[in-house]
């Protein structure tokens, strides 16, 4: 297993038994196209790592992400934060996140800026804050 399976495997594991996330609504190394409110747009030949998705977050779409991740065997730099908003601006997740062997760091857009966490919220909470706050576009 390659270093960075072992950092996704391992994050996959914490998500669904220690953050409520359901395994249903895990989507693992896909293409950003297979993404259900992408169907049929024009958008990049890439795969993302990891994302969750939530039903009743977004007024459009019954099924929409909550949370896009990408997984790294290195230290986060600020192109893998660069790389994981680009893939956001077709995604549209109001969270995203970068993971490594030593944990994650969440962020999200509140006024226009980026706000950072160390570490993952809970399934339950991203929903509560996304449907609480004026995060998703």
């Amino acid at each position: 297993m390659r270093p960075e399976e072992e950092v996704r495997n391992t994050l996959l594991s914490k998500m669904r038994l220690d953050l409520g996330f359901p395994e249903g609504m895990l989507a693992v190394e896909r293409r950003i196209g297979k993404i259900p409110h992408l169907s049929g747009k024009r958008v990049p030949d890439r795969r993302f790592d990891v994302v969750a998705f939530a039903t009743n977050i977004h007024p459009l779409y019954p099924i929409f992400p909550i949370l896009l991740i990408e997984c790294k065997a290195h230290v986060i730099s600020v192109e893998d934060f660069q790389q994981v908003i680009g893939y956001n601006t077709y995604v549209l997740s109001p969270f995203i996140a970068m993971a490594n062997g030593e944990g994650e760091m969440l962020a999200w857009k509140e006024k226009g800026e980026y706000r950072f966490h160390e570490g993952l919220f809970s399934y339950e909470l991203l929903i509560e804050m996304a449907q609480k706050g004026d995060l998703i576009e």
